[in-house]
């Protein structure tokens, strides 16, 4: 992993400070534009209560810079714009159906979020395209209306020749860019994965 430091925790009271107060603390505010550690990227993972009922099975991984070049197609304008962007780290869950030959065709069997981060959010507002446009020129994505989330948002759907379908969605908040992946063997994935994106971004 890119990066595994842990999130920074307050330092135990003393006895000459004053008593903690009964009211829970809030959770650190991840949006913003500083960048974030590999840790609070995976803070901004959702759980499987934010999934479609049928979505049970989850697996976390992460990629390395090098991981990420590679996916973007290799080369070195790949690595130079990661570089340039304040790369910091990728995270992702995948989100399956417990048993896929017994689901429903028609419904999403799959769903994955992707999270990167980067130095600012000029940064993460260039990375968006730059990244989705590799499935629009390499594997025949198309574009989709796509819902007002987020400082920026694209979103992208293919049909295989199985008539297997596959959903994009990009969207860049604050120093972040989340990919949020959807799969149907035989029916449109689009608005599960639009419903969770509003979920996590508002809207």
């Amino acid at each position: 992993a890119a990066d595994e430091t842990p999130p920074v925790e307050a330092p135990p009271a003393t006895g000459g400070e004053t008593p903690a107060s009964d009211e829970p603390e809030e959770a650190p505010n991840l949006s913003g534009d500083g960048s974030l550690t590999e840790a609070q990227l995976m803070e901004l993972l959702p759980v499987s209560e934010q999934m479609p009922v049928a979505l049970t099975s989850t697996a976390d991984d992460s990629r390395t810079q090098e991981d990420v070049v590679d996916a973007l197609g290799g080369g070195r304008p790949a690595e130079t714009n990661l570089i340039d962007w304040g790369w910091t780290g990728n995270v992702e869950r995948q989100f399956n159906v417990a048993d896929p030959a017994n689901a429903d065709p028609a419904s999403t069997t799959n769903i994955s979020v992707s999270v990167h981060g980067f130095g600012s959010s000029t940064a993460a507002a260039e990375a968006l395209p730059y990244f989705s446009d590799v499935l629009v020129n390499t594997a025949g994505y198309t574009e989709l209306d796509a819902p007002e989330l987020g400082d920026s948002i694209r979103l992208l759907t293919m049909t295989n020749e199985l008539g297997e379908s596959f959903v994009a969605l990009y969207a860049q908040d604050g120093s972040v860019m989340y990919r949020i992946g959807g799969f149907s063997p035989t029916g449109d994935p689009a608005q599960d994965v639009v419903d969770l994106a509003t979920e996590l971004l508002g809207g």
